[in-house]
């Protein structure tokens, strides 16, 4: 089965609107493989710098995934293999 995802690269909170504010989290290209290799083959990474003409949300860019899934059930825990 193919997997695609994209990920925002180091986005310290997301923004709906003026008002509210979530959480965000320091995610790398690092980090997406390390997460998503036990559970994949052939992973492909790509790292798409942030846009300097849109508003600085303090994010560094785009991380971008490809990959073919070897597992059906899905990682436990916060991102970290059983």
């Amino acid at each position: 089965m193919a997997l695609v995802a994209s990920f925002v690269e180091n986005m310290p909170t997301y923004r709906i609107g003026v008002a509210s504010r979530w959480p965000g989290c320091p995610v790398e290209r690092a980090i997406v493989r390390r997460v998503f290799v036990p559970y994949t083959e052939r992973l492909r990474g790509t790292r798409i710098d942030a846009d300097p003409t849109l508003t600085d949300c303090g994010d560094t860019g785009m991380v971008l995934m490809r990959a073919v899934s070897t597992r059906q059930s899905p990682p436990t825990g916060r991102g970290t293999a059983p």
